[in-house]
């Protein structure tokens, strides 16, 4: 009987101990949102599944490598989606391959400017030293996009002025007057720049625009948001910026089951996920249906989930 008792014991410990399944995230820079996200979902998952929280450069990349399997999820923006699509050929294929599990907070574009730089609107970009993030990442496709519809520059083209730059040291180059101005597309509140102190608004502020300076041809991309007074230390107005929608994604592969499964606790949870981080979002099920409904391209499986929800 002792021996029995011993052997049931050892069973129940070896199912409690049973390996969870390994599930891989592309996320984005250690000290950014996408990140931070992935590490809140990390805790959500804990329970069935071992979650492995992987940086990366950014949305492009991100999408370059859910599409060919290198993790089972990511993060996007959809201004890079859309790139994707308008590239067509093999990176329309990529990108067919990454469908939507849940929208995310918004991605905000910010426009820093040193005051000394005698910018004031984004046509004064133009033959300044910006700063674009790093090549691949969210920030340099969005600086890509205004670049040319606004200015018709070239990012890459030699003596344009744009330069490929890692956020953190952008930012202390722009206060140092290094730099004139340095893109960052993140989620609004982002960290980095609640990092300034408030004595950094005398040499640096947030460019504001008006709609007038966004064209129709991207309207489809950015919508106005507003960046309340205070949101930063260092910020001492308020202003209008662009924000672009931002997406989890799957690669097509992940079976249904699993993906259902993830999906169920996301969405169970999207509430407290919001109130921890500025990665995702409550009402996470409404805003997805609606989503769904003017044909974004969620996967199936999430789609029949929140249906029969």
């Amino acid at each position: 009987m002792k021996k029995i008792l011993t052997l049931f014991i050892l069973l129940m410990f070896f199912s409690y101990c049973k390996a969870k399944e390994k599930v891989t995230i592309l996320t984005g820079s250690a000290d950014g949102n996408y990140y931070k996200g992935g590490m809140v979902l990390k805790k959500i998952l804990d329970k069935n599944f071992d979650l492995q929280v992987m940086e990366s450069n950014g949305s492009f990349q991100n999408i370059e490598d859910l599409s060919a399997g290198k993790a089972d999820f990511a993060f996007a923006q959809f201004d890079t989606i859309l790139v994707f699509v308008g590239m067509g050929g093999e990176y329309k294929d990529k990108v067919n391959k990454c469908l939507a599990v849940a929208p995310i907070d918004n991605e905000t574009v910010h426009i820093l400017v040193n005051n000394n730089s005698g910018i004031n609107s984004l046509a004064d970009l133009a033959g300044k030293k910006v700063a674009m993030g790093e090549e691949k990442s969210g920030t340099w496709i969005t600086t890509k996009i205004i670049a040319k519809t606004i200015l018709d520059v070239d990012v890459n083209a030699e003596g344009s002025g744009f330069q490929y730059m890692e956020d953190a040291e952008a930012l202390k180059k722009l206060i140092d007057g290094e730099i004139d101005a340095m893109f960052l597309v993140s989620a609004m509140g982002t960290p980095l720049l609640k990092s300034v102190d408030a004595d950094a608004g005398e040499k640096i502020r947030l460019l504001s625009y008006t709609k007038a300076e966004i064209p129709n041809t991207l309207a489809s991309r950015y919508i106005a948001m507003t960046i309340n007074n205070g949101t930063y230390p260092w910020l001492k107005e308020e202003i209008e910026v662009p924000v672009t929608a931002s997406f989890l994604l799957v690669n097509e592969t992940v079976t249904p089951e699993k993906l259902e499964a993830i999906g169920k606790l996301i969405y169970e949870n999207d509430d407290a996920m919001d109130e921890e981080s500025n990665t995702f979002l409550s009402r996470g099920k409404e805003i997805a249906l609606k989503q769904i409904d003017i044909g974004i391209p969620y996967h199936n499986s999430i789609k029949a989930y929140l249906k029969k929800k």
